[in-house]
């Protein structure tokens, strides 16, 4: 072989094989830099694309925290209106019972004082009839036969004979009636809220006069909370 074939070559054709293995060199270079770049670009969107997820998790189970709560706090809005609401109508019906009684109260005490100013007419009458018997039998003293045959005063009954009603008991009952209104004094309803200790005074006061007006007919049967109470009682033990 020989040895001078090298220094035959051409120049330029050396150069441009070089330079054909030197853009192979950098074009491989090229391709595993973007294959690279490529894997790490899909690497990270994975990366990214989980992170999304577990974010739109959490904002779901966050949603669905609120939405509970939403839906509780709708549902015990509706049952504060509704109790509110019961409040409002147990007052007012409270409000109307009470100005009821307290004008049966006060016609109850006119009457009182009619009765009173009658009973001591009744009395002044008796008083004078004994007298007058009196009288006559002090003038006919020594007629006994004749005082024999007039009857004497009739005695003081212990009740009316009329419908045998004892009125010394029914005027006890609407002076308790009246006594008991005092107790039922209702507070403003923008004052504040009345202690326990005082309910626990005023309830069985408002619900012992609301039964004796109904028992004096102060107040209706449709209007008297007690005989609803036992009427409801009769008929939840009914079959």
């Amino acid at each position: 072989m020989n040895p001078n074939v090298e220094h035959t070559l051409d120049p330029a054709a050396f150069l441009d094989d070089i330079e054909k293995r030197v853009g192979e060199i950098f074009e491989s270079q090229k391709s595993e830099v973007e294959q690279t770049l490529i894997e790490k670009i899909n690497r990270e969107k994975e990366e990214a694309q989980k992170r999304i997820e577990a974010v739109n998790r959490e904002f779901a189970q966050v949603r669905g925290f609120l939405d509970e709560h939403k839906q509780a706090m709708a549902a015990l809005q509706s049952t504060e209106t509704y109790l509110r609401g019961e409040i409002r109508g147990h007052f007012e019906r409270a409000v109307n019972y009470q100005k009821m009684m307290e004008n049966a109260a006060a016609l109850a005490g006119d009457e009182l004082e009619k009765i009173g100013g009658l009973n001591t007419e009744l009395e002044k009458v008796r008083s004078k009839a004994e007298e007058e018997y009196a009288n006559l039998k002090k003038s006919l003293g020594g007629y006994a036969g004749i005082m024999a045959r007039i009857p004497a005063p009739a005695p003081a009954p212990a009740s009316a004979v009329e419908g045998d009603v004892d009125w010394n008991e029914e005027m006890g009952k609407l002076r308790k009636v009246r006594d008991l209104l005092a107790t039922l004094r209702q507070p403003e309803p923008s004052s504040a809220a009345p202690s326990g200790d005082g309910q626990e005074t005023t309830a069985p006061a408002a619900h012992e006069a609301e039964e004796l007006a109904a028992s004096l007919g102060l107040i209706g049967p449709e209007e008297d909370s007690v005989s609803d109470d036992a009427e409801f009682v009769l008929g939840a033990q009914a079959p």
